[in-house]
């Protein structure tokens, strides 16, 4: 497995910026699938802490959120950020998802897109469910992207940003629709019950006229991509302004990465 992203100071402010737009679609999605108070959480892939802080909250004082990243540097800053939130029931183990071991069970497996970037992710799956408990839940979240693309039909520049950011993904082996299929995924793990949610901020903020180009650049500078066929975007170093008064004279919005929400049970 390898994070195509990379794991630069630049990225880690994308990673923040992006926690700030989906906390709230996670904390919902994760209350809903039946996280609560007292339960043991495994948050996997867990980046910068954003979903083991939410989880956190959730489960209380008398509850636990085991979480797993490959990244220590990424861990270290984790821990910074829940330590800052005051929360004591957050514990993270350094190591590839594929090797982790635990003793005992968990109540809930969570993530947030990370499986997009799992070569076999329902292989992935299955394995984490063996130590999920019986009536336990699964719940993740993953990007749709093609899902967004009928937002933007009016807007040539932001709709061109858009699919070379999934053109990157894809061939750097991301799945960024692995959204439109989680719910077959968590079902041939298994798991029962798989409902979806589909969610898509939508507004005409600085934040979401950019976010496409970023994803690209992000790709350009810390993931060394030289495939993309950038000439039709003219000059890069204006791009971010032209997307903005792109979005901006067109009067519309824009839509933030789709997310699917896939929640399911153990039987």
């Amino acid at each position: 497995m390898t994070y195509a992203f990379g794991y630069s100071a630049t990225e880690r402010e994308r990673l923040l910026a992006q926690s700030l737009r989906f906390t709230p679609i996670t904390e919902r999605f994760l209350r809903d699938a039946g996280v609560r108070a007292g339960h043991r959480v495994l948050d996997v892939g867990a980046g910068l802490g954003d979903v083991a802080i939410i989880a956190a909250r959730l489960v209380g004082p008398g509850g636990e959120v085991v979480a797993v990243e490959r990244s220590a540097e990424s861990i270290a800053f984790a821990e910074q950020r829940v330590a800052a939130h005051g929360y004591a029931n957050v514990r993270f183990v350094c190591c590839e998802l594929e090797r982790f071991q635990i003793a005992g069970s968990f109540d809930a497996i969570v993530g947030r897109m990370i499986l997009e970037f799992i070569p076999d992710p329902a292989a992935l799956v299955a394995a984490l469910s063996t130590v999920l408990r019986s009536g336990g839940i699964a719940a993740f979240q993953e990007p749709w992207l093609e899902a967004g693309a009928g937002f933007v039909v009016r807007l040539p520049l932001w709709s061109r940003c858009y699919a070379l950011a999934g053109e990157s993904l894809r061939c750097r082996g991301v799945n960024p629709d692995l959204g439109a299929t989680l719910h077959r995924l968590l079902e041939a793990a298994g798991l029962e019950r798989a409902l979806t949610r589909f969610d898509v901020i939508l507004n005409d903020s600085l934040e979401l006229a950019r976010w496409p180009w970023e994803v690209v650049r992000a790709m350009l500078r810390d993931a060394g991509d030289t495939h993309l066929d950038l000439t039709d975007l003219g000059d890069l170093s204006t791009l971010p302004v032209r997307l903005e008064d792109e979005v901006r004279t067109a009067g519309c919005v824009v839509p933030s990465v789709p997310l699917a929400s896939v929640w399911a049970r153990k039987p």
